[in-house]
């Protein structure tokens, strides 16, 4: 049992898209388009080289990717506000050496109590709760008085790697082709691409299509509560292990499935092995499928 709670640890602490903050974010706001109030739409485009990455961080929203017609990155983000003015929420864009980060800003509320005051040009940026970098947290992201969601779409060229790390909302990355990077704290992730990926979320279910088995190093594919179901090229080699409490363990390759009262596991060596994966969740059924 010990050993669980430290992989529900694991898996929450592991999550950099999650800022500080709630140990149990707000749910993303669920009123009719009809009864928020819409901002004017953002939209970035511009091109980055291959092997360099388009990072993408929501909080309340979902975050979609789609496969870029040309060679540019196209970004956009639709806010709606529950109440209040959905541009409170910003939209920030830092281009840095590994590539471009977005970032939906959420402003500070009223007694926020996080007392730090951004300084530009000698004045205090009010307002501002979180900051846009690359790779890090934004600081302490949503809370209850957040009221304004943002739905990010971005269109990821070949070869563009894709960090797709979200809070509150779902992350869908279809038809890539290149490395993905989803997280969720609360959501599901789905991927599918013709290179590999990883994702991980605290509260949701895991649906991931890999289209090679190329990687070097350990893939990662987790969450707490929620299945993973994880297709893999049919002659992938790879050192494969996967650990469930309270599911169930199916798999199309040859592994060696141990059932105990307390859980599942399953470990096995795919081809020639050379590398490693690993599938772990708390509360569900894990499915590794062989592609046709």
């Amino acid at each position: 049992m010990h050993r669980y709670l430290l992989i529900a640890a694991v898996c929450a602490g592991a999550l950099a898209a999650a800022p500080a903050g709630p140990a149990t974010p707000p749910p993303a706001p669920a009123a009719s388009p009809a009864a928020a109030v819409q901002g004017p739409p953002f939209r970035w485009s511009g091109r980055i080289a291959s092997g360099k990455t388009i990072e993408v961080r929501g909080v309340l929203g979902t975050i979609r990717a789609l496969p870029a017609s040309g060679s540019e990155v196209e970004v956009t983000a639709v806010r709606r506000a529950l109440r209040g003015d959905p541009e409170s929420v910003r939209i920030e864009v830092v281009p840095h050496d590994g590539g471009v980060t977005v970032c939906a800003v959420y402003p500070r509320g009223s007694g926020s109590g996080d007392g730090e005051g951004r300084r530009a040009g000698g004045r205090e940026r009010e307002g501002v709760r979180g900051r846009c970098e690359a790779g890090g947290p934004r600081g302490p992201g949503a809370r209850d008085d957040d009221h304004v969601s943002v739905d990010f779409t971005v269109r990821v060229p070949a070869g563009v790697r894709l960090a797709a790390h979200n809070v509150a909302g779902d992350v869908d990355a279809e038809g890539m082709r290149g490395y993905v990077d989803a997280r969720s704290v609360s959501g599901d992730v789905r991927i599918s691409t013709t290179g590999w990926g990883e994702a991980a979320t605290v509260s949701g279910e895991i649906v991931a299509v890999l289209g090679s088995g190329g990687w070097s190093g350990e893939l990662d594919f987790r969450t707490v509560s929620g299945d993973i179901t994880l297709e893999l090229p049919a002659r992938t080699s790879t050192e494969v292990r996967v650990e469930t409490m309270s599911g169930d363990i199916q798999s199309d390759f040859p592994l060696d499935v141990e059932r105990r009262s307390m859980r599942r596991s399953a470990r096995g060596t795919l081809g020639r092995g050379g590398r490693e994966l690993s599938v772990t969740t708390l509360s569900g059924d894990v499915r590794l499928r062989k592609a046709r």
